[in-house]
């Protein structure tokens, strides 16, 4: 099963919706389009700000963290499927 990317956004939504209706996309290609675009901008690190890394290295820390004190046997993914449904929206 694919990994999962939830964004608590109507705005976002109604972007992407919008775009995936014009363009006849399905609206996870939409996202995945913008982000490849985005991230484009900063394939090359040294377009990264000081304060951009920072906030990198925060939510790496966190995220390691966040694994460290997972419970044996649990992935991500089984956390997500419990908290979102096959939409991504909240159970």
């Amino acid at each position: 099963m694919a990994r999962q990317l939830n964004v608590r956004s109507d705005e976002a939504y109604e972007i992407a919706r919008n775009v995936a209706d014009i363009t006849g996309k399905p609206v996870a290609e939409v996202v995945l389009d913008a982000l490849r675009a985005h991230g484009a901008k900063f394939r090359d690190a040294s377009q990264v700000t000081a304060t951009q890394k920072a906030n990198i290295d925060a939510l790496r820390a966190a995220a390691r963290r966040a694994k460290a004190n997972m419970k044996p046997g649990v992935s991500v993914e089984d956390v997500m499927n419990d908290m979102y449904d096959e939409q991504g929206l909240p159970r």
